[in-house]
């Protein structure tokens, strides 16, 4: 029975090496996305001007939390492997960087208000200016993952990384109460401005909402240390217990502190407002899917799915539901039924997963060529943007074809032929020289 190969297949639908309740997480998050962005944008009224639409605001507002919290502790369990390699120059932490530097450019490729540099700078105004700066989730979490590897690269040993992360969440919320002041925020600088606060169009700026991924990280320390001994449940455990304590916090400074705790709970518009209940309910969310997951284990390869390609998801979804004349069914904006928004939400929800899947698949079977056509369209792009006024047939094919020679090795032949030239006309004018000094 021992070598039954049978018996050595995991029951519960896990990926080795994979942290299921985690990927059900940012599935999960992903889900209220697609759903709370759909609504948004296309239920008519009178329904979402009800008191259960008001209510579902608030749950909607978890999602953000739930999305950076994951990101922490994604984090935690992603590095803690390799902790050597992220806490010294390495192949690995270069490559991680070079993640974190493409999810930073999709960030703002998402906020260009011209395709090009020549029309960003010709339509340049400050408004235009402060819309590119700010701050979404994309932002957050890059930035967030450099402030991690930032802290981890810092302390080098790891059992002084959750003293860090903990120091930073609270320095985060006591950094809040000082941006959120307008009399701060009017001496800060715009490049600055607005990963510090919510009052220059940021939805989701760095303070305070990093401290979202922070308490993420720090849980996952203890539940990486207790998992060596299998008494991970206690960290989780831990969690709930905490996230508990946050809800209840929040109640109690919005019902019984006047003016709440500035500036996390006062009905203020451009303050984050919600802070702890959001950050304590995204803790029940992963607590609860922590031991959820020793009962049944629910739509595993779904979840891992969703979680591997979270970033394509959220990078395509946007144009489909806001893409103004490229957006679909943008001539219901806000005048759909419920009825009509849920069908809305399946036929995206299943092409969110079609997305996903294909992307997986290529890349389990091509990799080197998914790799190779990622980075190709970059180049391409990037030779448009700095080089071209504006998008034409031709210009889209000199780049592209410029991209594709690079990408295929040409440059460094064409570089050893420079160097070879150059080489020659050294040696062609060193015999000269030595002639006229012989005579």
């Amino acid at each position: 029975m021992a070598d039954d190969p049978e018996q050595k297949k995991p029951l519960s639908g896990k990926k080795p090496g994979r942290v299921v309740f985690i990927d059900q997480a940012r599935a999960f998050a992903l889900t209220m996305m697609l759903v709370g962005h759909t609504l948004h944008h296309f239920l008519g009224e009178p329904w979402r001007s009800g008191e259960a639409y008001n209510e579902y605001q608030f749950f909607r507002g978890i999602t953000s939390a739930l999305f950076l919290m994951v990101s922490g502790f994604s984090f935690v369990v992603a590095s803690f492997k390799y902790w050597d390699d992220y806490t010294h120059i390495s192949p690995r932490l270069i490559a991680r960087l070079r993640r974190i530097g493409y999810i930073l450019f999709l960030a703002y490729l998402l906020h260009m208000y011209g395709g090009t540099l020549a029309r960003m700078v010709s339509w340049y105004n400050p408004n235009r200016l402060e819309a590119f700066l700010r701050f979404d989730v994309l932002q957050n979490i890059g930035f967030g993952l450099l402030i991690l590897h930032t802290a981890a690269f810092a302390v080098k040993k790891i059992e002084h990384f959750w003293k860090i992360t903990l120091a930073l969440f609270i320095g985060v919320l006591l950094l809040a109460t000082l941006t959120y002041d307008p009399a701060i925020d009017a001496h800060l600088p715009l490049g600055l401005a607005p990963a510090l606060n919510m009052y220059h169009r940021s939805l989701f700026p760095l303070i305070p909402f990093t401290g979202f991924m922070l308490v993420g990280a720090f849980f996952a320390y203890f539940f990486w240390q207790g998992k060596q001994k299998g008494t991970e449940w206690k960290a989780m455990a831990a969690l709930a217990a905490t996230g508990v304590g946050f809800l209840l916090f929040e109640y109690v400074i919005r019902n019984h502190v006047s003016g709440g705790v500035f500036p996390f709970a006062v009905e203020m518009e451009k303050t984050p407002g919600n802070t702890f209940a959001r950050c304590g309910s995204a803790m029940l969310v992963i607590s609860g899917l922590f031991f959820l997951e020793k009962l049944v284990v629910i739509l595993p390869e779904l979840a891992l799915t969703m979680s591997k390609d979270s970033l394509a998801i959220y990078v395509v979804h946007l144009p489909i539901i806001y893409g103004g004349t490229l957006g679909v069914a943008q001539q219901y904006k806000q005048g759909m039924s419920p009825l009509q928004v849920f069908a809305y939400i399946a036929v995206l929800f299943t092409l969110m997963i079609l997305l996903a899947w294909s992307i997986d698949w290529v890349r389990k079977r091509y990799p080197v060529i998914q790799t190779k056509i990622r980075r190709t369209v970059i180049l391409a792009w990037c030779i448009q943007f700095v080089l071209w006024p504006r998008y034409t047939v031709l210009s889209v094919t000199v780049s592209l074809g410029v991209a594709v020679f690079f990408m295929l090795g040409g440059y460094k032949r064409t570089a050893e032929r420079l160097k070879t030239m150059v080489e020659d006309i050294k040696k062609k004018k060193t015999p000269s020289r030595v002639n006229i000094e012989t005579e």
